[in-house]
């Protein structure tokens, strides 16, 4: 299983830091095109965790971040 993320400017990330670091980089334009995708990335990557599953209710994407954050500390 590829578990790669595809952004929709042609990035391919990796990781979850990788995604940390390109969200932070990313317009707010870019950062709601992906931001569904992005929880269900790492949905199916850490499964249904508590954190993981908060990201799709984030309100923006400081909050989706600090969110992110956490799940690099489990």
């Amino acid at each position: 299983m590829d578990t790669r993320f595809y952004t929709v400017d042609g990035k391919v990330l990796n990781n979850l830091k990788e995604m940390i670091d390109y969200i932070k980089n990313s317009s707010n334009e870019i950062f709601s095109y992906h931001r569904e995708h992005f929880a269900k990335w790492v949905i199916d990557i850490f499964g249904e965790c508590r954190i993981a599953l908060k990201l799709k209710v984030s309100k923006n994407k400081e909050e989706f971040l600090n969110k992110l954050e956490k799940l690099r500390t489990v």
